[in-house]
């Protein structure tokens, strides 16, 4: 009987080494999971921002392995985190398109005249996710940008996705707890304007920075006191601001995992 052993040596070394090889490459095509994301090079992202209707409050985050994540915050049927792997003819396509599309050469905003729409941002990441192209915009983006977000709303309203999340029942029944705290309200900024710095004019009511919403994105949330001026007076005044995009009352939401 002819073993391995049998072989000569030259012979072993090279079946070795392919076996080698396969377990390697075998290796490398691990399937994404949402446990293993914090380093994961992303591919692209949208987020959609609120409007002055029930318009939905999500991103979606579609990662270079195939994995998608979709986080909703208000008027969607998915609250929470959800993911979803994306089909190989599905990831193929949108890479495709996003190459095509060539980003870089739009400017990073589009100013908005319709304070009634959401504000949309994507974001294209290069496989280091150190660089990246971000455009803002409303209406009047180029129709290569809103191909891609035609591509994404597809995907984020597709079956298949797992929730990771469960959301706490209120009293009354309904699916959550959620509740607007109306001394806080969360401010969409044009880019490139500092929360901290804009604040300042708002100094006689208080109003303070509490944090950015995230260290890439135009939103913040910040408190004033409403002592000194109604919720309501003080959530309009921000919204005439020439600086902001948008502007909305924070509501919270406590989630159970």
């Amino acid at each position: 009987m002819t073993t391995l052993l049998n072989y000569p040596l030259k012979k072993n070394l090279l079946w070795l080494g392919a076996l080698a090889v396969i377990i390697v490459a075998g290796a490398c095509k691990l399937p994404q999971t949402a446990a293993n994301l914090d380093n994961a090079p992303k591919l692209i992202e949208i987020s959609k921002g609120p409007c002055y209707g029930p318009c939905p409050v999500y991103k979606l985050t579609v990662y270079r392995g195939g994995l998608a994540t979709y986080e909703g915050e208000r008027f969607t049927e998915k609250e929470g985190m959800h993911t979803k792997t994306l089909t190989t003819d599905q990831l193929d396509k949108l890479q495709a398109e996003c190459q095509r599309a060539n980003l870089w050469q739009y400017p990073d905003a589009f100013r908005s005249r319709q304070p009634d729409l959401p504000t949309i941002t994507i974001v294209y990441y290069e496989e280091d996710n150190n660089n990246y192209k971000s455009i803002l915009g409303k209406e009047g983006r180029p129709e290569a940008v809103m191909a891609i977000e035609a591509m994404l709303d597809k995907i984020a309203d597709s079956g298949g996705w797992i929730s990771k999340n469960k959301i706490t029942t209120g009293g009354n029944g309904s699916e959550n707890a959620a509740s607007e705290k109306q001394n806080e309200i969360i401010v969409q900024l044009m880019e490139g304007v500092d929360g901290a710095v804009w604040a300042r004019q708002y100094s006689k009511y208080n109003l303070q920075v509490i944090k950015r919403l995230s260290p890439r994105s135009f939103y913040w949330l910040v408190t004033f006191d409403d002592k000194k001026i109604a919720p309501q007076a003080m959530l309009e005044a921000i919204q005439k601001d020439d600086y902001v995009v948008a502007a909305e009352f924070n509501r919270s939401v406590e989630w159970r995992k």
